[in-house]
């Protein structure tokens, strides 16, 4: 086992994984571009200056963006004890004088979590306040990034930075290739065998044991979110998993030697949201990748006809819990984690009624099931994009899960038109189409590269509309659109088979973070001109 993460100690990440630009996925070759030559642009992280972006903010509006780190981001990824967080802010923050009268110099692992830390929680920000968030955390980014070869040691501290560094990237696709930076945190799990308590020394410190399991269960999520939208295997199957689930009680309550069961369970989001992605993971591993299924399951059907059962009773127990809360400091966390659920239901139902290498050709009633949910997919998103500042702004997920539900929707279209059109209005249909090409609009403010998903969304769906629409005033009408480009490039798609076949998601290229109008985004770096007390809106919180 190596003591450092990635290639070399000098190179703890390969520049493909660092400052690269997820591209759309298509049935195209594409020519992956070969070593930078001395005329190529200098990426991103060689054109940081000297400027530390962290003294330029407020100390008042640093632990403000703490707080919000600590009261939205942590219930979801609690990564790190609260406690040392807040000394690890004051020390690069605060500025903790000596008694010689020196200062006390922060390590650069501190400022590398703070700098992070500080880059999550802006990127949390409400619409109208993203352009600038946004840019102000990716500088914030780029100056923890410098401090690399340092951080990701191949151990626990290593690991958690690089959890760390994930949470930011899936926020801000751009600066990082989210998907082999998954590779590199979940083999770092693997490494230090978080996954396998059995085969460690039994943990007689119940607050490092509980940190463990944290950490490990957060790499593990985030790893499968980021997955399922290429209906991929993931690093780690449960089966694989005997370490048991962290405790939801918060940080106070849990001691080295005992726990105490009475306290506020804070950390609820993190149980929630894996007991959702187990479903995932089982249903993506049966139908995607010829996994057995429940041998209590008498055939197929029935084991589809279960998983349908439980993500509803999971959805209907998230629906109670909330409406059942009566923390008033849990109030937002429920709203979220509802919000969460809308579009968690309806994934898992596009997943298992779509066609996928298992189920090639699937009945009519399972398809319209797939349609339906393919629009409350987009649905949901639109909705959790627009919450307010605090509120989790995931980039990399929602653009994959909503372009696979796109293309499931546009497939079923094609497939279903009669059915369709005895289902839904005129009027339905069009809110139902331009529902995706609105959110791959609003991601562009976040994410540049997403256009290339409504681009790519609008041309398919452009022709195959005017054939819809012109079938509407029809009955009983056998319509099947037949042309070429569409029906090329959708089977070309090869929607059963993302995880392998020739023309399917799996020749999605990453290519190095070179986009001019992506790299425009980050030139102003005006920190000292912003009012930041008004820009935060700081007088109301």
């Amino acid at each position: 086992m190596f003591p450092w993460l990635g290639f070399s100690e000098k190179l703890p990440l390969p520049k493909f994984v660092l400052l690269s630009d997820a591209r759309l996925p298509s049935p195209e070759v594409r020519l992956v571009r070969g070593p930078a030559t001395s005329g190529t642009p200098k990426s991103s992280a060689e054109r940081i200056g000297g400027l530390d972006p962290l003294k330029s903010i407020p100390v008042r509006v640093a632990d403000f963006l703490l707080e919000v780190y600590i009261s939205r981001v942590m219930p979801s990824y609690p990564i790190f004890h609260e406690p040392w967080l807040v000394s690890c802010h004051a020390a690069v923050i605060h500025r903790v004088l000596s008694n010689d009268g020196g200062t006390n110099r922060p390590s650069s692992y501190e400022i590398f979590i703070t700098s992070l830390v500080m880059a999550i929680s802006l990127s949390t920000a409400a619409r109208s306040k993203q352009a600038r968030a946004n840019d102000m955390a990716f500088k914030l980014f780029q100056h923890a990034i410098t401090r690399l070869g340092e951080i990701l040691t191949n151990d626990f501290a290593g690991l958690q930075a690089l959890v760390l560094l994930h949470t930011y990237a899936v926020m801000n696709p751009a600066a990082a290739n989210v998907y082999f930076l998954s590779g590199y945190m979940m083999q770092a799990c693997i490494d230090q065998e978080l996954h396998k308590e059995d085969t460690r020394p039994m943990e007689t410190d119940l607050l490092a044991q509980d940190l463990k399991r944290r950490v490990f269960w957060s790499a593990w999520e985030l790893d499968v979110s980021c997955s399922g939208g290429f209906a991929r295997p993931v690093a780690l199957l449960p089966k694989h998993i005997t370490t048991g689930f962290p405790s939801d009680l918060e940080d106070s309550a849990i001691h080295p030697g005992y726990i105490n069961q009475q306290a506020r369970r804070s950390k609820f989001v993190c149980g929630q949201v894996r007991s959702f992605r187990l479903i995932e993971v089982e249903v993506i591993s049966v139908l995607f990748h010829g996994h057995p299924i429940n041998p209590a399951m008498s055939s197929l059907e029935a084991w589809m006809g279960d998983v349908e059962d439980r993500i509803h009773s999971w959805r209907a127990d998230v629906d109670h819990s909330a409406s059942a809360n009566r923390e008033p400091s849990l109030k937002v966390q429920w709203e979220e984690m509802v919000v969460f659920a809308e579009i968690a239901l309806p994934q898992v139902l596009v997943t298992l009624f779509r066609p996928c290498p298992r189920i090639k050709n699937p009945t009519m009633p399972n398809l319209l099931k797939a349609f339906k949910a393919t629009v409350q997919v987009v649905q949901g998103y639109l909705k959790q994009a627009g919450m307010g500042f605090g509120s989790l702004k995931f980039t990399f997920q929602p653009c994959h899960h909503v372009f696979s539900s796109a293309m499931v929707f546009l497939h079923i279209i094609r497939e279903c038109p009669s059915a369709l059109v005895s289902m839904y209005t005129l009027e339905e249909m069009k809110g139902f189409m331009s529902a995706f090409s609105d959110f791959f609009s609003l991601t562009t403010e976040r994410w540049p590269a997403s256009s290339a998903y409504m681009d790519e969304y609008n041309r398919l769906l452009e022709p195959l509309k005017e054939h819809y629409f012109s079938s509407v005033h029809l009955t009983n009408t056998s319509f099947q659109y037949q042309s070429d480009e569409l029906g090329e490039y959708l089977s070309g798609y090869n929607l059963w088979s993302l995880s392998g076949e020739p023309g399917g998601f799996s020749n999605l290229v990453f290519e190095p973070f070179t986009d001019a109008a992506t790299a425009n985004l980050w030139q102003d770096g005006g920190f000292d001109s912003i009012d930041w007390d008004r820009y935060f809106d700081l007088g109301a919180c």
